[in-house]
């Protein structure tokens, strides 16, 4: 580019020495060289009209105009740069036909959201299950559409690991699971599907699970009853038959334990969480955990308490008991005699953690993703030795999810295994506080 202004400059400069010259002998030089360099400007004012019309055209299509000189070359420049640019601007439109193809086909709603959760696209679906049409509806605040005033305190929250569940606006009978995904400057794309079948499924599941379990409970309680009879009089029975009464026994506690676990995981799943109003003691907690467990096992543990008190949980007593119990009784089970548990529960930076750690044989790493599964075992043998039902993780795990919080495991191989309880800092209470409140 600097090579061409200078040949520029050299034959402007040329020009205007051969205009002195010629008018130097004529005798008009100063006049001939002003014709000159007003000719040059009309010139590149005609060329400056051309190039000022050719682009203010409408059709982007029209070859460039003629012109001389530089003009020309920036003309013919210009062309290519403008062929150029239709073929990238066909290419995005292309591109983005086909993105409004694709999300259009989709059976699921989606709606592009802006920073400010105004509309700036959807596609069909949006209208069948949410009411919401395109263009109409573009630039709309979503919460104007969807008025609901638990999605308003779901959408203020900004809490949008989970899903949310609503009925259809269209069709009461429909229910959706919402799913936002942030994108781009703080903006939102909103996903909605019908999950109707779905979660019939799963409810059918749940009261066929709790009613069988119900109906399994009566006959069972007849025949542990039986068997406690027969047991009681082991001196009229033939003693060959006291080890099956003694196996039958041993089998119909362990259906019960299952009956009422299986119970206690429905109510959890269907039942909404139930919080007492006073903030728990986890030190009081622990410690009363401390004495059931080493009372099931006949003093013969060492059981350690490590409490920061001045953080208070904020919950359900019944089921953090039984939750806190579930992961105490686990190392009971599974930790030998001489081998240490300890029960710790501190402030973290993202909330609290109550955490179960023994020193036992360990859990290998292959089965640490599937520990929370219903009726997952690590060791079938070792689980129906101990009596355990495969569900007490389980039970764990969705009490931690009713709490907002979260259940982790780690384990090492002859080190020993990690239960630790995740809790936000919306599920603590400050001691201190709550003092000063009081007083």
């Amino acid at each position: 580019m600097k090579d061409r202004l200078q040949s520029d400059l050299l034959k402007l400069a040329g020009t205007l020495a051969i205009t002195w010259a010629v008018g130097s002998l004529v005798g008009y030089p100063y006049q001939l060289l002003t014709l000159v360099l007003l000719a040059m400007v009309v010139r590149h004012l005609r060329q400056r009209s051309k190039a000022l019309a050719w682009m203010g055209s409408e059709d982007g299509g029209l070859p460039p105009p003629e012109g001389d000189g530089t003009w020309a070359e920036m003309f013919d420049a210009l062309y290519e740069l403008q062929k150029a640019n239709a073929v990238e601007r066909q290419r995005l439109v292309n591109s983005i036909e086909y993105f409004e193809r694709s999300f259009s086909a989709m059976p699921d709603a989606v709606i592009i959201l802006d920073s400010e959760w105004r509309i700036d696209w959807c596609n069909r679906a949006a209208n069948q299950w949410l009411g919401i049409q395109a263009p109409r509806d573009f630039g709309q605040y979503l919460l104007n559409l969807l008025r609901q005033p638990a999605f308003v305190r779901y959408i203020s929250q900004r809490k949008f690991d989970e899903s949310y569940f609503i009925p259809s606006p269209r069709n009461p009978a429909v229910e959706l699971e919402l799913r936002f995904s942030r994108f781009g400057n703080n903006e939102h794309m909103l996903f909605a599907r019908d999950v109707t079948k779905v979660r019939q499924l799963d409810q059918m599941r749940r009261d066929f699970t709790d009613n069988v379990s119900h109906e399994l409970r009566t006959p069972l309680t007849v025949i542990t009853g039986y068997l406690e009879t027969l047991q009681d009089q082991r001196g009229l029975i033939d003693a060959r038959l006291h080890r099956a009464l003694d196996q039958m026994a041993a089998q119909g506690e362990r259906m019960k334990s299952l009956i009422t676990d299986i119970i206690w995981l429905s109510r959890l799943e269907s039942v909404p969480l139930d919080i007492d109003e006073i903030p728990l003691n986890v030190r009081e907690l622990a410690e009363s955990l401390q004495r059931e467990a080493l009372e099931v096992a006949n003093e013969q543990r060492d059981i350690a308490i490590v409490v920061d008190d001045d953080w208070l949980l904020q919950g359900s007593h019944k089921e953090l008991y039984s939750a806190f119990s579930n992961l105490v009784f686990n190392a009971i089970k599974y930790t030998p005699a001489e081998a240490k548990i300890t029960l710790i529960w501190q402030k973290t930076n993202f909330g609290a953690t109550f955490t179960v750690k023994d020193a036992g044989p360990g859990i290998p790493p292959e089965h640490l993703s599937r520990l929370t599964e219903r009726f997952y075992r690590v060791e079938n043998s070792r689980a129906t030795a101990s009596g355990g039902t495969g569900l007490g993780l389980a039970i764990v795990k969705h009490i931690m999810q009713r709490h907002g919080g979260e259940l982790r495991v780690s384990s090492i191989l002859g080190l020993g295994s990690s239960f630790v309880c995740h809790f936000p800092n919306s599920r603590l209470a400050s001691l201190d506080k709550l003092q000063q409140d009081a007083s």
